[in-house]
Formats: C-alpha cells, sequence, structure tokens
C-alpha cells in the first residue's frame, strides 16, 4: 500500500498536436488506499478554435465565461502539489500540463517520477487485449457517468486505482509525489477568476468543483425515515466500543450526509480507542449493513441507491465498491450432481442457470429449512433470529434443505458443497433479504421456545443470555454441546453460548494461542470462510502464514493495518468456521455418507437443528483428527475400467447419453426401451465419477501440499518461489514434489485418460468452453481434494493420452488450431485483405461460425457473415477492402457509414494521403488500381485540361460538361473562369498571364458592409458561431484594393493580438480567425463589431442592431454609425456622416449618395436615404 496520496487527472482538449490546449480539467483526490477525499473541475478558455466537439461535447459557446489556463493554474498546482499524480495514459497528461503551466511562467518537472500511470499498470493485472479505459472499467465492473468529460474520466480512473492498488507494488516504489516549491508557485498568477464547470448535474457544482460526489438537498420526511429505518435496523458487530460507534455513526447517516458530526465521530472514535484502520474498516461495514438492510423491503429504488452511494461518498469507501453491494441480487442457481440424481426441480450452486422451480429467484415459505455458514456482513445469529421470526427452520444442510444463506455464494466449505451435492441452491445475504421481504407471512404463529430447564451435558458451556435475555436463535443452547467444539471453554470465566461470547473469550484469555487450537476441527492450514480474501489485510496474514490457523491473535495485531475490529473479525471467522466443520464431521462417518439412524424418519436430517447448524452425537467422537476422518479409507480403491464401461462410455461421451426430456427421440422408440431409459444409468457419468475418484486418490489428503501445488502451480500460476514460501521450503523441493504429483496424476488410471481423449475427438480442434459444458456438464465437477474443475486438472493428468488439448480464454483449443488457422487465412487472403471464410473453414475442419467465433476472441479481424477483412489497421486498409467488396467508387459518407467508428473528416483526410486509394471524383473514392483520373481541385482540373489542349486554351463548355461528370456543378466552373487566373475569351478558357500584374476591380467605398472611420477602413460585421468558434472569415474586395494585395497572394497585418491574416485566392478574399478577439471583447452570437483594416488590425465593439426603428434612426443604426451622430439630428448632419464613411464629400448631393449605396448593393440603405 503506498504512503502518499493521489490526484487523478483528466483532461479535455482541442486536439492532440503541440499548439493545441486544454479546455477542461477534472480531479479527484484520494488518500493512499484510494478512496476519495474532494472532487476539482473547470472549463478552460483555450483562445483558439477547434474542431472535436464530437469528442468531448464542448462548444466554443461553452467557454465564452470560462477562465483561461493562467486563472486557474495556481489553484490546479496546489491540488497536485504533494500528492502522486495519477492518468490513465498519463504520458497525454504530463504532455499537455508541462505546456500549459510553462506558458503560465512554470517549468514542471520533466523527469515524470511524479506520474503514475493506471493503463501501464493495467496491462500487468487487468486481461486484455484492450486497457483502454472504457475496456478496463468493463473488466472491474464499473460505468462511467459521462466518458469524455474531464471529471467522470478521472473519478473513473480513480476507481481503476483504488482496484487495482494491491497490485501495484512495484508501481508504487518507483513514484514519488510532486513537489512544488513556494518559489515555484509564486511565478504563477493569483487569479479570483471564477471556475466554470459544465453544466451536466453530475457530481454536484460547486464553484471550486465537488467534494464526494453530487449531492441534492432532499427534505423529503419519507426519504430520512427510510434511511432512519434502515440504519436502525443495521446490527453492530459484538464488540461494545464498536457498536457504540457504529450507533453514533447511523445516527449521523440519516440525512446521508456527514456535516458537524464529523468531528464528534473523531473524538468518539479517539475516546473508544479506535485507531484509523478501525474507523475505516466499520465505515464499510456500515455500508455493507444498511445496503443488506435496504433489500430488506425487496427493492432497492434507483432514488435509495444514488442516497447510498452519497454515503459511500461520505465515507470515503467509494463508489465502485459501494455499487457491487447495492447490484441486484442473483435470481437462478444451478447445480450439477455427481451422483446423477434428479434435484428435485430446484437450482443450486452459484452459476446463472434456469432449472426449476427458482429460476425466478428464491421463494421462502414457513418451515422452510434454511442454514447459514460462513462470516457474514449481518451477524449469523442475527439472520437466525429474523429467519425464525418469519417462521423458516433454522438448521444445518439436509435433503429438504429449502436454501444455505453463506458470506461467500462461491464458498468451498464443507456446508456449501455439501449443499451442491443435494441440489440446494448457495445465496449471498442480499438474495436472502429480499427472498425474506418477499416471504409470505405465516399462517400461525410458532411457539417461542422455551430454553430447556435441566442440566446442561457434562462438558457443556454455562449458559449466559446475551443482552440480558434469552437470543431466538439459542433459546435451544443448552442442547448446544459447544463444550465438545471448544474444549477451553471449560477452562474459562463464565462465557455467553454464542459466537460473539466465544470470541471475547478467546481474545481474552488465549491471545497467544495459535488460532487452529480453538478447536480440534480445525487445521493449520484451513481458511476461514468468509473473509474477504481481496482485501489487502486478509492477504498479508495469508501471505505471512501460509498455513493461516497457525498464528495467533497476538501475531495477527502486529500485522500492517490490523486493528481490534479486523483482528475481532477474523476471529468471529475462525469459531464459525469451526462451528461449521464440526457440524459436517458430526454427520459423516465417512466422506459423502450420510450417518443413517434406523429410528429416525428424517434419517437424512442429520446436520444439526441450531443456528449454527451442530447436532451432537451422530458419531461416538467427530472431532477426533480430521485426518482420520478425512483418511485414505475415504476413497475407495480406483481400479481398472472393464471392457463394457469403456466402449459405452466413450459412445457416451462421443454422443451424449438418451435423455427422456427429449420428446422428439422417446416417440421414435419402442415402448419397453421408453420405459427403461429413466432407470438406465449413463456410462459417461460412471466414468466421471472414476475420474473424480482417480485425481483424489492420486492427490491424496495425508499430505496438503499436493492439493496446495494442484490450485496454485497447476491451476493457479503460482510460480516455484511463491509456493516455497508458502510451504516454508526451496524452490528446488516444490519442484520436486510437483514432478512426484505429475506422476501421481498421470498414472492414477484410465478414466481420466477416456474423457481426455473423447474432448479432442468430440470438440477439436476448437470449441467455445459453454458449448463443451453444456454438452458434458459433469467437467464442471470438482475432486474432494481441490477446488479446480475437472475440466482445467485434463490437461495436466493425461500425458499422450490422444491430441493435446488445452482451455485458452474462454475456448478448448486441441493441437496447433490457432497457428492452422492463421496459415489459412494469410493462404486464402487477397492483396487487400478479404477472405472467403467458407474456404478457409473448410481448409481446417471447422464450420464457417466456430471459425468466426474463434477469430473474434483471438484477432482483431473484422468478421461479416460472409467475409472476413484481416486488414483493419488503418482507415486506408479498411476503406480499400471496403471498395474491394463495393467493386465500385464509394463517397466519403458512404464509406463512414462502413467505418462507423471514424468520422468523415477523418477518412477524407487519411485516404488523401494513401498509395492504395485515390480521389476519383468530388468526396469520392476508388482503388488505385483501378486507374481512374485523380480528382483534386477544380483550378487543377481547369489548368489539366488547358495543359493537355494543343492550343492552350479550351472551351469553356466542355469543362462544364467534363467537370459535372467529376460531380462539380456548372456554375462553380464558370465562377472560377471568371478569376484572375484565366482568360476567357470567345468562350475559350486559358492560363492568364502576368498575374502579378492583375489589380482588383473592387474598391473599398463601393464594397458593402466597409466604411471609413477615424481614417480606416472598418468593416460591420454581425458575430456568428463561425467566428466564436475559429473559422476564417470572407471580406469585401476592397479590404484588398486599400493593402494592394495582389492575387494568388497573403499578407499579415500587425494587431494588439498577433498578426491578422489576408489572403487573395481563386475567387476570395478572406481574413484569418478572430476568435482571438472574441474572446478578448467576451462577445457571444449576435453582438456587431468592427473590423479594422487599417495599418493594424483590430476588432472593436460596434454599437447593438436595434428593432423597429425608422427614418434617420434607422439609417445610422443599419450602417453602425448611430455612435457618431444622433438619431434626432438635422438630416444634413445625419447625410454628412454617412457620406463621408461611403468616401462622399460630406455635403454631397443626395442623389450621390444613393447612387453610391446602389453600387455597393445597399438597396435598402439607398431607399432610407432617397426617402429622408
Amino acid at each position: 500500500m503506498s504512503n502518499h496520496s493521489f490526484a487523478v487527472i483528466d483532461l479535455e482538449t482541442t486536439g492532440f498536436s503541440n499548439s493545441d490546449r486544454i479546455i477542461e480539467v477534472g480531479v479527484v483526490l484520494t488518500d493512499p488506499a484510494g478512496r476519495v477525499e474532494k472532487r476539482w473541475r473547470t472549463l478552460v478558455q483555450p483562445n483558439r478554435g477547434f474542431d472535436n466537439g464530437f469528442v468531448h461535447g464542448i462548444t466554443a459557446s461553452d467557454l465564452v465565461q470560462a477562465p483561461q489556463f493562467e486563472d486557474i493554474a495556481l489553484r490546479l498546482a496546489d491540488l497536485l502539489n504533494g500528492r502522486v499524480v495519477v492518468a490513465h495514459n498519463a504520458s497525454f497528461e504530463k504532455r499537455f500540463l508541462s505546456r500549459e503551466f510553462a506558458r503560465a511562467g512554470l517549468q514542471w518537472p520533466e523527469d515524470g517520477t511524479w506520474l503514475l500511470d493506471t493503463l501501464r499498470a493495467a496491462k500487468g493485472i487487468l486481461p486484455g487485449p484492450s486497457h483502454k479505459l472504457a475496456a478496463c472499467l468493463e473488466s472491474i465492473g464499473v460505468t462511467n457517468a459521462a466518458a469524455h468529460t474531464a471529471l467522470a474520466d478521472a473519478d473513473a480512473t480513480a476507481c481503476l486505482l483504488e482496484y487495482m492498488l494491491p497490485w501495484m507494488t512495484d508501481d508504487l516504489a518507483a513514484v514519488e509525489p510532486l513537489v512544488l516549491d513556494d518559489f515555484d508557485l509564486a511565478v504563477l498568477p493569483a487569479s479570483t477568476a471564477p471556475l466554470l464547470v459544465r453544466d451536466d448535474g453530475l457530481f454536484g457544482e460547486d464553484s471550486e468543483g465537488t467534494e464526494g460526489g453530487g449531492r441534492e438537498e432532499d427534505g423529503d420526511a419519507g426519504t430520512d425515515e427510510w434511511m432512519r429505518r434502515i440504519t436502525d435496523a443495521a446490527p453492530g458487530i459484538g464488540d461494545e466500543a464498536a457498536d457504540q460507534y457504529m450507533a453514533l455513526l447511523a445516527d449521523a447517516m440519516v440525512d446521508h450526509r456527514l456535516d458537524d458530526e464529523v468531528a464528534q465521530l473523531l473524538d468518539t472514535a479517539h475516546a473508544l480507542e479506535l485507531s484509523d484502520d478501525d474507523v475505516a474498516e466499520l465505515h464499510e461495514l456500515y455500508l455493507k449493513q444498511v445496503s443488506i438492510e435496504a433489500w430488506a423491503d425487496g427493492v432497492v429504488t434507483p432514488e435509495e441507491r444514488e442516497q447510498l452511494l452519497t454515503i459511500a461518498d461520505e465515507l470515503s469507501v467509494g463508489r465502485a465498491t459501494a455499487s457491487v453491494w447495492l447490484a441486484e441480487p442473483l435470481g437462478t442457481w444451478r447445480v450439477v450432481r455427481r451422483d446423477g440424481g434428479d434435484t428435485g426441480g430446484r437450482s443450486g450452486g452459484t452459476g446463472e442457470g434456469t432449472d426449476g422451480d427458482l429460476a425466478g429467484g428464491i421463494h421462502l415459505s414457513p418451515g422452510d429449512r434454511v442454514t447459514f455458514t460462513g462470516a457474514m456482513a449481518i451477524p449469523r445469529e442475527e439472520w437466525a433470529r429474523r429467519a425464525t421470526a418469519a417462521g423458516l427452520d433454522v438448521g444445518g444442510v439436509c435433503k429438504r434443505s429449502r436454501v444455505v444463506v453463506a458470506a461467500d455464494v462461491a464458498s468451498r466449505s464443507g456446508k456449501a458443497e455439501r449443499a451442491r451435492e443435494l441440489g440446494v441452491p448457495v445465496i449471498g445475504e442480499r438474495e436472502f433479504a429480499k427472498a425474506l421481504a418477499e416471504m409470505a407471512a405465516p399462517q400461525t404463529t410458532a411457539p417461542e421456545a422455551v430454553a430447556s430447564e435441566g442440566a446442561a451435558p457434562e462438558g457443556s458451556v454455562p449458559v449466559v443470555d446475551a443482552d440480558g435475555g434469552a437470543d431466538t436463535a439459542f433459546e435451544e443452547t443448552v442442547a448446544l454441546d459447544l463444550g465438545r467444539i471448544f474444549p477451553w471453554l471449560a477452562d474459562v470465566p463464565e462465557t455467553r453460548a454464542d459466537a460473539a461470547g466465544i470470541v471475547e473469550s478467546w481474545l481474552s484469555f488465549r491471545p497467544d494461542v495459535p488460532l487452529h487450537a480453538m478447536s480440534p476441527v480445525l487445521a493449520p492450514s484451513t481458511r476461514p470462510d468468509g473473509v474477504d480474501v481481496t482485501l489487502k489485510t486478509t492477504m498479508t496474514w495469508f501471505t505471512e502464514f501460509p498455513e493461516p490457523l497457525a498464528a495467533s491473535v497476538e501475531d495477527l495485531r502486529e500485522l500492517r493495518h490490523v486493528g481490534r475490529v479486523k483482528l475481532r473479525s477474523f476471529v468471529y471467522a475462525t469459531v464459525l468456521q469451526a462451528i461449521d466443520d464440526a457440524e459436517l464431521l458430526d454427520g459423516d462417518a465417512e466422506v459423502g455418507e450420510v450417518v443413517l439412524i434406523d429410528a429416525d424418519p428424517y434419517a437424512d436430517d442429520v446436520y444439526g437443528d441450531d443456528a449454527y447448524g451442530v447436532d451432537a452425537g451422530a458419531v461416538d467422537d467427530p472431532f477426533a483428527s480430521r485426518y482420520d476422518i478425512y483418511g485414505e479409507s475415504a476413497t475407495s480403491a480406483v481400479g481398472e475400467l472393464d471392457a463394457d464401461e469403456i466402449v459405452s462410455g466413450w459412445v457416451a461421451l462421443m454422443s451424449g447419453w438418451p435423455s427422456a426430456s427429449d420428446e422428439t427421440w422417446m416417440q421414435e422408440l419402442p415402448e419397453v426401451v421408453r420405459d427403461a431409459v429413466d432407470d438406465a444409468a449413463d456410462p459417461a457419468e460412471r466414468i466421471f465419477n472414476r475420474a473424480l475418484a482417480e485425481i483424489d486418490e492420486a492427490i491424496g489428503v495425508n499430505d496438503p501440499r499436493r492439493a496446495a501445488i494442484v490450485e496454485g502451480r497447476i491451476a493457479g500460476g503460482k510460480t516455484l518461489e511463491e509456493l516455497g514460501n508458502d510451504f516454508g521450503v526451496s524452490r528446488e523441493w516444490v519442484r520436486q514434489l510437483e514432478s512426484a504429483l505429475i506422476d501421481d496424476l498421470r498414472g492414477g488410471g484410465p478414466a481420466c485418460a477416456l474423457i481426455h481423449s473423447a474432448i479432442a475427438s468430440r470438440f477439436g480442434p476448437c470449441a467455445p468452453i459453454d458449448t463443451v459444458i453444456e454438452a458434458l456438464p459433469l467437467l464442471g465437477e470438482r475432486p474432494d481434494t481441490v477446488s479446480s474443475p475437472l475440466l482445467d486438472l485434463l490437461p495436466v493428468v493425461v500425458e499422450g493420452g490422444g491430441p493435446s488439448w488445452r482451455v485458452d480464454g474462454g475456448w478448448l483449443v486441441v493441437g496447433d488450431i490457432d497457428d492452422r488457422i492463421a496459415e489459412a487465412i494469410a493462404t486464402n487472403a487477397d492483396d487487400y485483405g478479404v477472405v472467403d471464410p467458407s474456404t478457409a473453414a473448410g481448409d481446417v475442419g471447422l464450420t464457417v461460425g466456430v471459425l468466426s467465433a474463434r477469430l473474434r476472441a483471438t484477432s482483431n479481424y473484422e468478421i461479416r457473415e460472409s467475409v472476413i477483412l484481416t486488414k483493419v489497421g488503418s482507415i486506408p486498409d479498411r476503406a480499400a477492402a471496403e471498395l474491394v467488396l463495393a467493386g465500385e467508387p464509394l463517397t466519403t459518407v458512404e464509406l463512414a457509414e462502413l467505418i462507423p467508428d471514424r468520422s468523415r473528416r477523418s477518412i477524407a483526410n487519411a485516404l488523401s494521403t494513401s498509395e492504395l486509394t485515390r480521389r476519383c471524383a468530388v468526396d469520392t473514392w476508388s482503388l488505385a488500381e483501378w486507374g481512374r483520373e485523380e480528382w483534386t481541385s477544380i483550378v487543377d482540373f481547369m489548368k489539366r485540361r488547358i495543359a493537355e489542349s494543343e492550343s492552350g486554351a479550351v472551351s469553356l463548355e466542355r469543362l462544364v460538361v467534363e467537370a459535372e461528370q467529376f460531380g462539380v456543378k456548372g456554375g462553380s466552373v464558370n465562377a472560377y473562369a471568371a478569376t484572375p487566373e484565366f482568360t476567357v475569351e470567345d468562350g475559350m478558357v486559358r492560363l492568364t498571364e502576368n498575374l502579378d500584374e492583375i489589380d482588383i476591380s473592387a474598391t473599398p467605398e463601393e464594397s458593402k458592409g466597409l466604411y471609413l472611420r477615424d481614417g480606416s477602413w472598418s468593416l460591420l460585421v454581425t458575430v456568428t458561431r463561425d467566428h466564436l468558434r475559429g473559422s476564417g472569415s470572407g471580406i469585401p474586395g476592397g479590404v484588398v484594393a486599400v493593402h494592394g494585395l495582389r492575387y494568388g497572394r497573403a499578407l499579415e497585418l500587425p494587431s494588439r493580438l498577433g498578426p491578422q491574416r489576408l489572403s487573395w485566392m481563386g475567387n476570395t478574399t478572406t481574413t484569418g480567425t478572430i476568435s482571438r478577439f472574441m474572446a478578448d471583447l467576451e462577445c457571444v452570437e449576435g453582438d456587431r463589431v468592427w473590423l479594422v483594416f487599417g495599418d493594424e488590425f483590430d476588432v472593436v465593439p460596434a454599437t447593438d442592431r436595434k428593432d423597429g426603428l425608422t427614418g434617420a434612426a434607422e439609417l445610422l443604426n443599419a450602417t453602425g454609425l448611430d455612435d457618431l451622430c444622433a438619431a434626432d439630428a438635422e438630416v444634413e448632419e445625419v447625410l454628412a456622416v454617412v457620406n463621408e464613411a461611403i468616401d462622399l464629400p460630406a455635403d454631397a448631393a443626395r442623389r450621390k449618395t444613393v447612387s453610391r449605396l446602389r453600387h455597393r448593393r445597399d438597396e435598402d440603405l439607398a431607399e432610407l436615404v432617397r426617402e429622408l
């Protein structure tokens, strides 16, 4: 774990080049554990145009009021200073931060040791092939609230960082916090310019960013009542100090915010001697408990979910973590019974099947048997109390059990495994909470159990009622012989007869004793069920102590970040593990066999009747050595398969065994066969059971390291050195153990080899694992000795038993099929990477469907129904393939529809420089090999035709006709023919000679919108969106005439904001972008400004346009001259101002004014002057 806090940052920019600028910043500050402390964001004025708004959704008008980077530089530097800066693809953020801060005057540290890249870290932690932010978030189950907005991306990256931190030890060791001293910060300008955030409703909209996520005040009393109900319902954990803090926290969080209560909580934690680790653990436990309680009414609405996520922010737990607890409870379970028996219409296990009456979810009724296993968020005692109050029968696992509730639905605990064997569903706490909520009320209330008043059995623990009263779950505790499970209790003072009481006694009286000594049913290597193995503290425990229960309380107390709360949870889980294991030992005379009690009509129900599921007396001494119970006698001799078993088993493995559920098949059988189907044993099932037994016999139970090697080395990918550290031996010693184990596995027997060969023959050369498991579901079964499924073990167990195969990314792959597929694709691909899938599939012996699915899983090819495109790495490659398939030219619009992840602009830009393609008409493309004439521009086309002519001239009519074949309108040809570059005589077009001698025919005084003001010609302009976003603008030819600009040339006028470009090209005269002046003047769309084309260029405000004016007032306002003359002035005075502005004498006759305005094509103004 890092000792440094983090600043997670994301930037949105105008583009990727060195001249591009930042337009949005989002920062999420976290503590060393990755928990969010603060969020901050702002839009930034880039002072330049941009055209990538389709990416980030920002427009130039959004940025009119935004601060410049210089205005936020000091605040941003303060946020990042002293923290490790984190980004996804961090080189991008580093480059832009360095340039922006350099512009602001601060040279940013170049070494990059202050920067942590989650993209680089993800490549070694998360599955591939893509490690873009969206792909990483999908891998960890997190949704980005608004991709390509800076704060949402930063928040998503913070979630990714928090998830990956446990695996980033090497990355964290290589980084240090960013250090900027006072001298560095002093060069940055102080600014009080307000920040500007997107109006998107995300995270809240404080001026300085947002803290802990967006919030909305809700005064609805019903909301507070809902929060009060679920917080009050959340139980404590049995530790007095922790429960006191939890009670105060519950009161503080009723309004789902921490305000003034923070100080009180801190004081309480200090007074109760709770460490920071304890408080963090309690916050997480509190949120987990209230999340489960939220499901107690059967539903969590979006509003309720958001309130609980807000609490997660307030408690620094993290929304990603809380979202997992708030997810909709699963509704389906599936179990495969090894004995092949009917599950009785139930689903079971932890997968997502759809069998039986549980397909729509768990439905409980009064009298149903429920069992609890593992250390849960809500204590098991509390669950047992609630279940009993609802009329449920709380007890051990049996055939009539309705459900097993587990701390972890993937648990491999004895109870969970027994449940799966019996076809009993295993569910989590959320599912059980929802099932209780949906449960119909009992018709009659069960009478309260009365504690036995008789003498307790010898050796039992004295019972003391918790909290001064009998707990419902333990009203029969005198019949619960905890003294046999925990013999040491006889030597300590009086103890409460529940798990919490045993925990307190162990903490008080046995802190220096290894935890496995707590009960004879525990082994040092036991890992308590329900302990979250993804937590850093748990990983530390298991790393420091390869045999976890060899550690004592004092040992665990020395581990980093293990406070009293976490320590108590470890001990509590161990107590429950002992009780659960005792139940199984109590009920099993031999592995997998239920002890039958002749006198008991419920002979299958011997797994206990109390909240823990313990019932003494089923065997003489169930608490003898664990290895005595699970000894060699547990597995019978494997023996050889006879000829009938081999042949019938092979047939069943290759083609499947008849099923009575196949109605079509059944109808074709004689009646005598149909009657026999249900009673006939599946030969494949016998082979599978034999294979599992072979593996169990090879691994054995006398040396637990052999099973650990299978799990860690063979199935889990651990190194020899890692296993050596776990065992406390050298890596060479582990190698010898592994070698001997593999020899035993490969010499175990014929059943594994038979299944291995059948899989290769039936599903080769490759097939999706789902297809394999669907056909042979028993491949998902696990031996008793290890938790890896048979499918994963077979490639290791079998050597030389047929073609080799492996499981690879959800696929069964036989031999070198991927190499053969690659060879077939290369052989059948044309020059443009286009492949006929039927031909390639035939070459490797696959169907088109399987080949296509395999290529989707292993390549970046584009797979279509009737074609495979292999060259998809660039736009030209993809476009060339589409042109091959079309067989004719395609427009950019058509290509964009076929390449939807690229814009039309990017496609046109890429194809214009590619050697594969050629523009064959306006916005139309062909393959270069087709030899079509290339289209560039109208001018180039006209020059080319003139050059091809022997006379040096071409008829204008011919140019129009040929240009139309390229998609150009005739009017455009006529317009270009009229430019100085060409001369038209007698309908023939030729190139003009001596272009430098050509002057523009326009004059400033006859150019519309151009007025002489203060000695400079100025253009009256109404501001448009194009002006704001940075586009160039057309200007009258009179401006070019004023500055003596020659055709085909450009010049730059100096200005206060940098050079301003003027140009005369083709048939247009233009000036460059004025967006920097728009930002300087804070202009908005619809404003009027003067573009001043004097010796220097400038943009200055003009008067606003007004509606409803007439006469002189309208004339002055329309010309923008109302700042020079009053609207109520004499007509002669008004006309004098107008005449001088259009370069006439002030006293010029009115007819000359009208004539000049008409020459300028200002007909409306001319009419106004005439009517004055």
